[in-house]
């Protein structure tokens, strides 16, 4: 029976998708991931991002995350990449179009 159990939950968990807000797509991942125990993190990681929406998914595997809550910390306060990207890079292409 907890087998069975265990079985829905991962297959509610990677059936997943991001339809609301991060918070939100967050809090319900966590309430499914608590009921799984026996999957490796970095299975668990995997499986976070392929139910963010398709913009954020390539974002967050650049950045590569080694735990899921470094994953959600991420996602709830940094900037997407590309907009760090831009203001690292974008400078310095000005820059050098301008020698």
């Amino acid at each position: 029976m907890r087998i069975q159990k265990a079985t829905l939950f991962f297959s509610q968990l990677i059936n997943l998708e991001q339809k609301g807000s991060m918070m939100e797509h967050i809090e319900g991942f966590q309430k499914l991931n608590i009921r799984i125990k026996h999957v490796p993190e970095e299975h668990k990681i995997y499986v976070f991002i392929r139910t963010l929406k398709d913009n954020m998914q390539h974002e967050v595997f650049l950045w590569q995350p080694d735990s899921l809550e470094k994953a959600f910390r991420w996602l709830q306060g940094s900037l997407p990449l590309t907009i760090i990207k831009m203001e690292v890079f974008l400078p310095l292409a000005i820059h050098n179009l301008q020698d």
